[in-house]
């Protein structure tokens, strides 16, 4: 029969098992609550604009709202489970915090160059391409328009989207769970604030100004 290793019974390894299984508890939790926290805010966002907004502005900032987030989910959005969480993770525990630091900025450093260049074309574009894309969309073609000077207004973010998620991969990689767990939730913070304090100078452009 074979014995356990001794390391395997010590009080020690005991106490260490213990900490991990204390430390996955208090991350399960920071997630919950943050999930929680953004599926309020969610909803009271939906909640604020519909009430400072009439209808056809919604329209339009929730047709502008589709090409950021379209382009995020192609890009940054794509490469974070698949590349950015396992490479910085494998960094961190290989070479230390330098060496993430390191890679980190120079990843921040490609990402503000496509997404700036994205974000470029696509304002350049933004008449055509909202034409295009809101085609398919027969309850838009109303606030076509309308949704262009709000995506131009609104695609700027995503540069600010894309640094959000590297820097937050980074942090999830160092197992840091708090900012990434609560992103969200500032996210829709932002919005509702801008709706509230912003729509009377500004209109609809008052959304993508708060996101």
């Amino acid at each position: 029969m074979t014995e356990p290793a001794p390391e395997a019974t010590s009080p020690a390894f005991a106490l260490a098992a213990s900490g991990r299984g204390r430390a996955i508890g208090i991350a399960a939790v920071i997630l919950m609550l943050g999930n929680l926290s953004t599926s309020a805010l969610g909803f009271t966002r939906q909640a604020v604009i519909a009430h400072v907004f009439h209808t056809a502005s919604t329209d339009a900032w929730f047709a502008a709202s589709i090409v950021p987030q379209m382009f995020y989910d192609l890009t940054i959005g794509a490469a974070i489970s698949a590349a950015l969480i396992p490479t910085f993770t494998e960094i961190f525990e290989r070479d230390g915090r330098e060496a993430l630091g390191r890679t980190l900025g120079s990843v921040l450093v490609l990402a503000w160059l496509a997404l700036g260049l994205v974000v470029v074309v696509l304002i350049l574009s933004a008449g055509p391409f909202m034409h295009l894309l809101l085609h398919a969309y027969p309850q838009y073609h109303n606030v076509v328009a309308e949704s262009v000077d709000v995506v131009r207004v609104l695609l700027p973010s995503l540069v600010f989207l894309g640094t959000s998620a590297v820097l937050l991969s980074a942090l999830y990689s160092m197992k840091r769970f708090t900012a990434p767990a609560f992103a969200t939730t500032f996210y829709h913070l932002g919005i509702i604030l801008g709706a509230i304090l912003l729509a009377r100078p500004l209109g609809v452009l008052a959304l993508p100004v708060g996101a």
